[in-house]
C-alpha cells in the first residue's frame, strides 16, 4: 500500500515498512487473515534517493552497495524503483521522514505530545546516522530542562502554566489538543540511552517530587497512556536512583531539621537562644524563642510530609524561605521571634536550598 503523503511520483527509491496489526485493519477494514489485507501488510514509501544519502551516512553506506543486474531473481523493483525493508515502527519512520522533508510540526517546550513525536525522531536519526536531526531535537529537550536554580524557578512556572491550561474544560471536539507536561520519566529514559547528562539531575529530582510517588504515569515513555506504574518502564538502574534520590533528599532535610548548624554552618540559633528583642507586631519587648520557634515550624512540616506522597524537598525549603514573620502557612506560631533571627534563618534556608540543589547529582546517583 502506498503512503498517502510520502508517495513520491518522481522518487527513486521504495523505503517498504510492515504495519502494525491495529494499522493494518484500520487502513484495510478487513480481518487480519484475509487475502486483502496480506496483501497490504506494508506500507510503501517513495522517496528521493539523493535526500536520504544527503542526509544519512547509513542509508548512503547501503545505497553504495552494488545491486544484482535487472531481472534478477535477487532484485525486487517496485514501479520500476529498487526497495529496502526497514524494520521499524510504521509511525517512527512517518515523523523521520517528515523530518527529511522538512514537515514536522513546531516544537513545544516541555509538552508530552512534543515529546511523543520528536523522541522517535532522535532514536531512528541515532540508528541512521542522520546528525543534524539527532543534534537539533536533542538540544531541544535538554534547553528544556534546568541546569541551575534560576533556570529551576522558571521551570517551575512553566509546568505549572501547562499543567493549568491542561486542567481547563474544554470539549475534546472543540479546538487544537490540549498540551500535557512531558512526564520526566520520559526524559530520564532518552537522557540516560543518549548521554544527557546535564538534565538528569532535574529529571530525576521533578520524578521523584511527583504527586503518589513513582506509581505515577504511562505504561510507555513513547506513548501517552496512564495504565501501568512507572516501574514497569523504568528499568532497574533507573528505579535504584530515583528511591536512593528520594531517600537522600529526605534525610537531607531531616539533618537540616535536627542540626541545622551540620548543613549551615552559620545557622542563627545557638546553644543560648533565648534573648530579649524589642519590635513585636503587638508591641513592646518579648522573649525572643528562635529554637523553640524552628522546632515548631519543623514538627509541622514534618506531620505534612509524613501524611502526603509528595516529596518535595526543594519547594519546601523554597517556601520556609519566604514565610512571613511569626507564621507558617496555616499554622500560627506560638512562639516569638525576632527580626534579626528570623532573616537569619531565612539566609540559611537559602544556602540550603543551593546546597541541595549542587547536591542532586550525588544524591541520584548521576555521573
Amino acid at each position: 500500500m502506498e503512503h498517502k503523503t510520502f508517495y513520491f511520483k518522481d522518487g527513486n527509491i521504495i523505503l517498504r515498512v510492515k504495519q502494525d496489526a491495529a494499522r493494518l485493519v484500520e487502513n484495510t477494514a478487513q480481518e487480519p487473515e484475509s487475502s486483502q489485507q496480506l496483501q497490504h501488510s506494508h506500507i510503501l514509501f517513495r522517496v528521493h534517493q539523493s535526500v536520504l544519502t544527503l542526509h544519512s551516512s547509513i542509508m548512503t553506506n547501503i545505497l553504495s552497495i552494488p545491486e544484482p543486474a535487472l531481472g534478477s531473481a535477487d532484485r525486487e523493483l517496485v514501479d520500476g524503483c529498487d526497495v529496502i525493508d526497514l524494520h521499524d515502527p510504521l509511525q517512527d519512520i512517518e515523523k523521520l521522514i517528515s523530518a527529511l522533508y522538512g514537515m514536522t510540526p513546531t516544537y513545544k517546550r516541555l509538552t508530552q505530545q512534543s515529546f511523543d513525536y520528536f523522541a522517535p525522531i532522535i532514536r531512528l536519526s541515532d540508528k541512521y546516522g542522520i546528525s543534524h536531526l539527532f543534534e537539533k531535537y536533542t538540544t531541544h529537550i535538554v534547553e528544556d530542562w534546568p541546569k541551575n536554580l534560576r533556570e529551576w524557578d522558571v521551570f517551575n512556572e512553566e509546568v505549572k502554566g501547562i499543567t493549568q491550561q491542561a486542567t481547563m474544560e474544554i470539549p475534546l471536539d472543540k479546538g487544537p489538543e490540549i498540551p500535557s507536561v512531558v512526564h520526566p520519566a520520559c526524559i530520564i529514559r532518552l537522557a540516560e540511552d543518549y548521554s544527557l547528562s546535564t538534565i538528569l539531575p532535574a529529571a530525576y529530582y521533578h520524578l521523584s517530587r511527583l504527586p503518589q510517588g513513582i506509581q505515577t504515569s504511562t505504561s510507555d515513555p513513547t506513548q501517552n497512556s496512564d495504565s501501568l506504574p512507572i516501574k514497569t518502564w523504568l528499568r532497574a538502574t533507573e528505579l535504584e536512583k530515583l528511591y536512593l534520590g528520594q531517600c537522600q533528599m529526605r534525610r537531607f532535610f531531616l539533618e537540616l531539621a535536627a542540626a541545622p548548624k551540620s548543613i549551615v554552618p552559620d545557622w542563627p540559633i545557638t546553644t543560648s537562644p533565648h534573648h530579649i528583642a524589642n519590635g513585636h507586631p503587638l508591641g513592646g519587648t518579648y522573649s525572643c524563642q528562635p529554637s523553640e520557634w524552628w522546632s515548631y515550624i519543623i514538627k509541622q512540616v514534618i506531620l505534612d510530609l509524613q501524611y502526603s506522597y509528595q516529596d518535595d524537598i526543594l519547594g519546601i525549603l523554597r517556601l520556609l524561605a519566604h514565610q512571613k514573620f511569626g507564621s507558617f502557612g496555616r499554622f500560627i506560631v506560638q512562639f516569638s521571634i525576632c527580626t534579626n533571627c528570623h532573616e537569619g534563618i531565612e539566609k540559611g534556608l537559602k544556602t540550603a536550598f543551593e546546597l541541595a540543589w549542587v547536591q542532586l547529582p550525588n544524591y541520584f546517583c548521576i555521573v
